[in-house]
């Protein structure tokens, strides 16, 4: 039973992760695809400011911001990992470390658990 249990909980924190991942993709191209829009009108737009920042993250909602929170907290252990400038960098890595814990870690816990019957 506690392998379904792990199994279960593996998946959910997965799909929480690449949820929230997609989210902030959605919004990163979005968001420079009105850049180039304004770029090409010849609006200086420049990098986001911290309020248009803000104003972008939230616009998911209570939902979105409940997904984005929990998958923060879920990754922060290896948000130190990388140290780039970059924002896909920053996201993409501690994605691709926790897929590989909370995925294949506790899948295979779970498979332990299932051969010896716990």
């Amino acid at each position: 039973m506690l392998s379904v249990g792990l199994r279960i909980v593996s998946v959910a924190i997965c799909a929480l992760i690449v949820i929230s991942f997609v989210m902030f993709a959605s919004d990163d191209i979005n968001a420079a695809s009105k850049q180039q829009v304004a770029l090409l009108n010849s609006e200086d737009t420049g990098a986001p400011t911290a309020a248009q920042q803000n104003a972008r993250d939230n616009a998911h909602g209570s939902v979105g911001g409940a997904i984005d929170d929990a998958s923060q907290a879920l990754l922060s252990p290896f948000a130190g990992v990388v140290s780039s400038s970059n924002r896909w960098v920053q996201r993409g890595v501690p994605l691709v470390i926790g897929l590989l814990l909370y995925g294949f870690v506790l899948a295979y816990i779970a498979r332990l658990a299932k051969t010896r019957g716990i």
